[in-house]
């Protein structure tokens, strides 16, 4: 299953689980900037998901793998978690 495929399943999942309008459009917005770094890496596909690409994409949002723009705690903790969620979405648990 492509990415944004199974994000778009997790989104659902969410809806389902009554979550507020603006939760889901948050995990969206993070879950679609993960996508792009993933493809970025080669990564298309959810069966290639691997714990260093999550790993790099933490080292990304939290600015130690790139010096640009620094992203504030509160949004690098938002995006890292909506990451881990997915995940667990994705494993079943």
């Amino acid at each position: 299953m492509e990415i944004t495929e199974a994000i778009e399943k997790f989104l659902q999942h969410l809806k389902l689980k009554n979550y507020a309008v603006s939760t889901i459009q948050n995990r969206k917005e993070n879950l679609s900037l993960f996508a792009r770094f993933a493809k970025e890496k080669n990564c298309h596909h959810v069966t290639r998901l691997r714990s260093n690409l999550v790993e790099d994409y933490a080292l990304f949002v939290t600015g130690r793998k790139n010096r640009k723009a620094k992203l504030s705690v509160s949004s690098q903790r938002s995006r890292l978690t909506c990451v881990k969620l997915f995940c667990k979405f994705l494993a079943g648990k």
